[in-house]
C-alpha cells in the first residue's frame, strides 16, 4: 500500500467530491476538458512541487491540458474505488499495480498501453514493471521500486548496548532488542497507530516469513485466510504490541507531518521504524532534521521455524496508469515522465530506487544500495497485501491489523474478519 512517497492529510469528504467532479470531466478528454492527474505527492513530499511543474512543461510543449490533482494517500484509495465503481476513472492515476489494478483492468476501466511503451520498457527492471503487467499486457508505468524494511538509529542501538553493525536477523533477536532498548529508557519502535496500513506491514511480513511467499500465494488463490500461518502472524504481532514498544500517543499519530511516526523516529525519539524505501525523506521533512550516519537499515527478520526466508522481499513501487476514456496525450505524458523527466524525478526525490536499468545510485548512499541489492537478489518478491488483494480485502486486512493494535479485536477475531471478507468478495462491479 503500501508505499511510498506516501501520505498527507486531506479531508476525505472533500477529496471524494473533487474526485467525482474530476472523473466526470475526464470523460470528455482532449485539450478542452483536460486530463485529470491524480497523484499522491502532497505537501510534505519532495515531488509535490516538481509534479505540477512537469505537467505545465508538458502542456506547453504538446498543446495538452494535464491537470494535477494531489490527494493524500489515505484518502486516495477509497476515493479511487468510488470513482471506479461509478465507471468514471481519472485520466491518469497513481497505482501500485497488483490485484487492485487488475480488477480495474478487467472491468474495462484502464487503458492498455502496451504498444505505446514497447520501446521504453526495454530499459526498465522486469520486477518493477511486473505489477503493471496483467495477462501479458501493460497497463501502467512505474517510477519507483523498492521494499519495506527496518530503519534504525545506530546511536540508540549502541546506547542500549546493542551492536549497531549486527542488527536483529530473527524475530527472537528483535524481541530481545526491544527489551534491551526499553531497559535503557529508549522507545524501541515508532509506529503510526492512526494509519493501519503501516501496521499491516508487520502482519504481512510475519505471514510470509512463516508461510513463505508460495504459502501466501496459495492462500490468496484459494480466497482464504484459513492457513494457520496467518493466525500465528497475528499472534506474534499481538505479542509485540503487548510489550508496549511504541511511542507515547502512537494511536493518535499518523504517517507524515510534525506529529507522526516518521517525525518521532527522525528526531531520535525511537530506535526503529518499519517502512518503505521512501521513508528517509519523510523522516527529514516531518522532523526537520536528519539522522545522518546514524541512520541504518536491515531486512525484516526471519521467524524461527518458518517456511519463508529473510531474502523473500515484501514491498512494491509507485507508478501511474491511464483511465480507459483518457485522451491520447495522457499516455504520452506517462512516457514523458518515464524518459525525459525521469532524471529530474530521481534528482528531486533521493529516496527513489530507480526502475531504469542504466540508473546508478551514488556509492555514498549506503542504505539505498542495500535496498536495491536486496530487491535485485530476492528469491521471491511479494507486493503489499493491501494492493495485491482486491480492494475490499486489502482494506479489511488493514482494519483488522489495526484492531489488534488498539485492542478492539483478538488475533483470532481479526483473522476471521479477513477470511470472511475474502470469502464474500464478489467480482468488481461497475455501476450502470
Amino acid at each position: 500500500m503500501n508505499g511510498t512517497l506516501r501520505r498527507g492529510t486531506v479531508a476525505l469528504s472533500a477529496t471524494v467530491a473533487l474526485l467525482l467532479a474530476s472523473a466526470c470531466g475526464s470523460d470528455s478528454g482532449g485539450s478542452d476538458g483536460g486530463a485529470s492527474w491524480w497523484h499522491i505527492q502532497t505537501g510534505e513530499q519532495a515531488l509535490s512541487d516538481l509534479f505540477p511543474q512537469l505537467a505545465e512543461e508538458f502542456n506547453e510543449a504538446n498543446d495538452a491540458n494535464i491537470q494535477p490533482e494531489p490527494i493524500a494517500n489515505d484518502d486516495f484509495k477509497p476515493a479511487l474505488t468510488t470513482a471506479m465503481q461509478a465507471g468514471d476513472p481519472p485520466d491518469i492515476f497513481h497505482s501500485w499495480g497488483g490485484g487492485v489494478l487488475a480488477q480495474y483492468v478487467r472491468a474495462g476501466l484502464v487503458k492498455d498501453i502496451t504498444d505505446d511503451v514497447s520501446d521504453i520498457v526495454q530499459n526498465m527492471s522486469p520486477g518493477a514493471l511486473a505489477p503493471y503487467t496483467i495477462d501479458g499486457r501493460i497497463y501502467g508505468l512505474p517510477f519507483d521500486m523498492g521494499m519495506v524494511g527496518m530503519w534504525y538509529n545506530k546511536a540508540l542501538f549502541e546506547e542500549a548496548g546493542l551492536d549497531p553493525d549486527n542488527p536483529p536477523a530473527t524475530w527472537s533477536e528483535l524481541l530481545d532488542a526491544v527489551t534491551a532498548l526499553k531497559e535503557a529508557g529508549i522507545t524501541p519502535i515508532a509506529i503510526a497507530g492512526a494509519a493501519p496500513w503501516t501496521q499491516h506491514y508487520w502482519f504481512s511480513y510475519l505471514s510470509i516469513r512463516i508461510m513463505g511467499v508460495d504459502g501466501y500465494t496459495a492462500a490468496r488463490e484459494a480466497k482464504s485466510f484459513d492457513d494457520p500461518g496467518f493466525l500465528q502472524a497475528a499472534q506474534l504481532w499481538k505479542e509485540l504490541v503487548d510489550m508496549e514498544p511504541f511511542q507515547d500517543g502512537f494511536l493518535q499519530q499518523g504517517y507524515g507531518g510534525e506529529d507522526s511516526s516518521p517525525a518521532v523516529f527522525g528526531a531520535g525519539g525511537a530506535a526503529m521504524h518499519l517502512m518503505g524505501q521512501w521513508d528517509p525523506s519523510v523522516q527529514e521533512s516531518s522532523s526537520g532534521t536528519s539522522l545522518g550516519d546514524d541512520l541504518g537499515w536491515f531486512p525484516f527478520p526471519a521467524v524461527e521455524g518458518g517456511a519463508g526466508s529473510i531474502d523473500e522481499v515484501y514491498g512494491g513501487g509507485n507508478g501511474h496508469a491511464v483511465g480507459a476514456n483518457a485522451p491520447d496525450y495522457a499516455v504520452d505524458f506517462l512516457v514523458f515522465l518515464a524518459t525525459e523527466a525521469y532524471d529530474r524525478i530521481l534528482e528531486q526525490e533521493p529516496s527513489i530506487i530507480p526502475v531504469t536499468l542504466d540508473a546508478e545510485i551514488p556509492a555514498s548512499e549506503v542504505n539505498r544500495i542495500l535496498i536495491q541489492e536486496s530487491v535485485a537478489n530476492a528469491s521471491s518478491f511479494q507486493l503489499y497485501f493491501d494492493q495485491d488483494l482486491p480492494p475490499a480485502v486489502g482494506d479489511q486486512v488493514n482494519a483488522s491489523v489495526g484492531a489488534i493494535t488498539d485492542g478492539s479485536a483478538t488475533p483470532e477475531e481479526a483473522v476471521q474478519q479477513m477470511h470472511e471478507t475474502f470469502q464474500a468478495e464478489p467480482d468488481f462491479q461497475v455501476e450502470e
